[in-house]
């Protein structure tokens, strides 16, 4: 005992017992004593036995991107979409595969959102070394919102699926603009969710497509930045001679259009069906430039941005050159007509593209439709912008959605979509000129209905003007039914249409009318017959598309 300090009690014994019982002390305490709660059951806790959730810090955006999980430009997302689970579940697979059996991760997912998530992770079945998924792992992200992800790995095959709470479905997985025919501004009211817009405007992607069978294309990605290469900055090639073409390919998204009230037009825009009101858009292939039939490939229509892009064809012949390269390709439709006005207003919440704006990198392009090559905007990859023309000083191409020059130049012939005395037919499968309804059905085309204007059999003078209403809507179609507005007001597009007989559909708009083109511009004047010096087509694809890495591809090539 200690003298000097009564309260101090000082024992140099190493055990101590009081009334037969052991006293624990910092001498006999710690891992293995026998005493610690991860001992009491005989097992350690944490996950490496699967028993508990392991918390840790799931990575950042910038972690997968420098990994090779995810795509450079994710940054701009900032939510969790199914693209970033996926490169979640491989990074899980990537970092774990040690484990002998189940892992569970939790953790706060990023971006940061006021959210949770949890990821049950079969370690030891390792990945599938095609996908680079786990072989078998499941996840939930519950969000603030009401709302919770459900995703993961089947045998290496991917699912994913969005519950939300209905009363905050569509400000969460949807975004929209307004089109308001009752004010002069070309200005789209927008709200929702931001983010949707700008993940799937990063979806649509340039690639080298080349036909894959006859009812199938394969297709690669190519480089973000500049469409001259590929992902890993190699030098990309690709031959008329094989009937490759850069394309842009357009994802599969869903959209809605509500009459909020007399003349105001709500379009909903997803990558999710929300309701059975959302209209499904199919994935596509559209050429990336203005077609070009060349004899070197037997007279198939091609996009390869290398010189003046063909004219003086009738819309049969173009089509019939289309589909050299196989049965499931064609020109450009109507419903590729209208994602590109229905993306442009959600993105840059305006009408206008004609007119040059600074805050529109592809806004006021200038290429002449009888001068200069295709191909100025390769360069750009799939940032919008202008660059300058081929052989053609002192005149600029545009780029958006990675289409270049899609909304002047030369006027575009449009496939799936009649006009028989004012009356509009839309549908799909093909183009099929001057056919009513029921020799549309006999034809095999699907989808088929009746938009815009009812047929007028008293008409018989043809009018033009700037367009002030489009039919809009269930389905947000895009065709002008009324004229009153100006260059500068409502959709600040010209529209020309004549109710007599039998009328094609021309789209884009040809470039010394000036700022008359845009992407809501039409002609209703022409009858299926027409071919001349402005009038061209671009090139598309209906069918099976099958995405593949560049090796693979050059692979393919060869």
């Amino acid at each position: 005992m200690n003298a000097t300090n009564l309260n101090a009690l000082e024992v140099k014994a190493k055990n101590l017992t009081v009334n037969g019982s052991k006293v624990w002390h910092a001498g006999n305490d710690g891992t293995g004593s026998g005493l610690d709660a991860d001992l009491l059951d005989g097992y350690h806790a944490g996950y490496k036995n699967g028993d508990l959730a392991l918390y840790i810090n799931l990575p950042k955006i910038t972690d997968l991107i420098s990994q090779g999980l995810l795509r450079s430009d994710y940054e701009t997302v900032g939510y969790p979409t199914e693209d970033f689970l996926i490169a979640l579940c491989k990074w899980a697979i990537n970092n774990y595969t040690d484990e002998t059996s189940h892992v569970l991760l939790q953790g706060e997912i990023t971006p940061a959102v006021s959210g949770w998530c949890v990821l049950n992770l079969y370690a030891n079945d390792g990945k599938d070394n095609t996908t680079g998924l786990p072989k078998y792992c499941s996840g939930q992200v519950n969000l603030i919102n009401k709302s919770s992800i459900l995703f993961g790995s089947y045998n290496g095959t991917w699912y994913y699926k969005t519950l939300v709470d209905t009363s905050n479905l569509e400000d969460t997985l949807a975004y929209w603009y307004e089109n308001n025919e009752n004010a002069s501004s070309t200005t789209c009211l927008t709200g929702g969710n931001r983010n949707v817009i700008e993940s799937l405007r990063s979806k649509f992607k340039r690639c080298i497509a080349k036909p894959y069978g006859d009812d199938a294309a394969l297709i690669s990605y190519l480089n973000e930045t500049d469409s001259n290469k590929w992902p890993d900055g190699t030098s990309a090639t690709y031959e008329t001679v094989r009937k490759e073409s850069l394309m842009v390919h357009f994802p599969k998204y869903y959209h809605k259009t509500i009459e909020r009230s007399p003349g105001i037009w709500r379009t909903y825009i997803s990558e999710q069906q929300i309701d059975n009101d959302y209209i499904e858009e199919p994935e596509l292939l559209l050429g990336t430039f203005e077609g070009i039939i060349s004899d070197e490939n037997g007279g198939a229509l091609t996009s390869t941005g290398s010189s003046i892009s063909t004219a003086s064809k009738t819309i049969a012949q173009f089509v019939a050159a289309a589909k050299v390269n196989g049965s499931m390709y064609g020109i450009g439709d109507y419903r590729s007509h209208a994602t590109i006005a229905r993306m442009f207003c959600a993105y840059y919440k305006t009408t206008n593209i004609s007119t040059s704006n600074s805050a529109i990198p592809c806004s006021g392009g200038t290429k002449r439709y009888n001068y200069g090559w295709t191909g100025g905007t390769k360069a750009l990859g799939n940032r919008d912008g202008k660059a300058a023309v081929n052989n053609d000083t002192g005149y600029y191409s545009t780029n958006f959605l990675g289409l270049e020059d899609c909304y002047y130049s030369k006027w575009e012939f449009v496939q799936g979509i009649n006009i028989l005395k004012g009356k509009y037919v839309v549908y799909d499968g093909g183009s099929f000129p001057d056919k009513d309804v029921a020799e549309l059905e006999a034809a095999g085309a699907t989808n088929i209905r009746v938009v815009g204007y009812e047929p007028n059999p008293a008409a018989t003078e043809a009018y033009n003007g700037w367009t002030k209403a489009v039919a809009q809507g269930k389905y947000g179609d895009v065709v002008p039914t009324a004229h009153g507005g100006s260059e500068t007001t409502y959709y600040s597009d010209y529209s020309w249409f004549n109710p007599t007989g039998n009328r094609i559909f021309l789209r884009s708009g040809r470039s010394d009318t000036g700022s008359r083109c845009g992407v809501f511009v039409a002609t209703v004047n022409n009858a299926s017959s027409l071919s001349g010096t402005t009038v061209g087509a671009r090139l598309a694809f209906y069918g099976k598309i099958v995405v593949v890495d560049s090796d693979t591809f050059k692979k393919m090539q060869a």
